[in-house]
């Protein structure tokens, strides 16, 4: 972290502030255009492209699956077997897979307790509000700055203390910096207000994005419909919920961080007549928590190696596994998660060699 970022840092924590690190890529990754070339000409990986899986197979025990089933927009069919299938996909996907998997098994697979595709979680975001910066924000205004990207950025958030205490769960507010107009610039200069400047120009105000963490609700899930897809398979519904726990954590939140930027010199929150609340607020397109990690088989999906229970290799490596989603991208976690169990299985394997 930045000698600066560490002193603002320092500056807010009195007040029950924290700051998070996130990193902006300069363009989104698209694997198949980043790393393409390179899974061409693996040695070790085979790559399939225009595929969806519909289906896991289960040999006669129904604890060892022995190949997914792939088909195609056009009518075309692959089988893919494999000593260990590792499920790379995202929170829907997952789950609509082993669902969709009940030809074996009643229910679907991993779906002895009815767990499957439950405790789904998102972030809900709020993105319309607006920071009128303080001194302390035009003191660390570079260190405030989104571009130029590739960068690591940073959020607020309570300070743990305030969050054990309280029994709150974790928002985050993201600033991003809105340059002023010419008609801004001499609005202010005539008015003697001070100027808020990083390296990219003079702020006028700072857009203020809220991002909540939700609290893990068994009703909040997605399940099978009725409805088809083009291939011929049942499509998802989404049935999801909140608490209010959700409510009373975010409404506590949303006052505790306005008094404390004010007092910081962080600077005043602007709403308008939309606070943040769960009506007025986006989903992240972060999906969670539908193959839920847990000890046992009667609290969860996957075991703590990302193992499905009542399976022998069958593996989830997705933010479906998250039990809990604290309001930051999961994409780190995820990567970290993926690294683990791929040294699990290479263990494994060794040992079984």
């Amino acid at each position: 972290m930045r000698p600066e970022v560490v002193a603002l840092r320092t500056k807010i924590a009195p007040y029950g502030l924290k700051i998070s690190s996130f990193y902006w890529e300069q363009t989104p990754t698209r694997t198949a255009l980043r790393f393409g070339e390179e899974m061409r000409h693996s040695k070790n990986s085979r790559v399939l492209l225009g595929a969806t899986a519909t289906e896991l197979k289960l040999d006669p025990s129904c604890q060892r699956v022995t190949a997914v089933v792939c088909r195609s927009l056009e009518g075309r069919e692959a089988i893919v077997e494999g000593d260990t299938i590792v499920l790379a996909m995202g929170a829907f996907e997952s789950a609509r897979l082993l669902l969709a998997s009940d030809r074996q098994v009643s229910g679907g697979i991993g779906n002895r307790h009815d767990l499957v595709g439950r405790f789904y979680t998102d972030h809900p975001k709020h993105h319309t509000g607006t920071l009128i910066p303080g001194d302390l924000t035009r003191q660390y205004a570079r260190e405030l700055q989104y571009a130029p990207k590739p960068r690591f950025c940073i959020c607020f958030a309570l300070d743990d203390v305030t969050q054990r205490e309280q029994k709150l769960l974790e928002h985050v507010l993201y600033i991003k910096p809105i340059y002023e107009k010419p008609v801004e610039r001499l609005w202010r200069i005539a008015r003697g207000r001070p100027v808020c400047r990083d390296d990219n120009g003079s702020v006028a105000t700072y857009r203020v994005k809220f991002v909540t963490e939700q609290f893990p609700h068994k009703n909040s899930r997605v399940k099978l419909g009725t409805e088809l897809d083009a291939l011929g398979q049942r499509k998802l519904e989404v049935d999801w919920c909140f608490t209010d726990c959700d409510r009373r954590s975010m409404a506590q939140t949303l006052r505790l961080l306005t008094e404390r930027f004010a007092s910081a010199g962080l600077g005043t929150f602007k709403f308008g007549n939309e606070p943040p609340s769960l009506k007025n607020m986006t989903d992240a397109a972060h999906q969670m928590g539908t193959t839920r990690m847990a000890s046992r088989p009667e609290e969860g999906v996957v075991d703590t190696n990302c193992r499905v229970f009542g399976t022998e290799n069958l593996y989830v490596a997705s933010s479906a596994v998250f039990p809990t989603g604290p309001s930051y991208s999961p994409t780190f976690t995820i990567l970290a998660l993926a690294r683990r169990l791929g040294q699990h299985l290479l263990q494994k394997t060794v040992i079984e060699v």
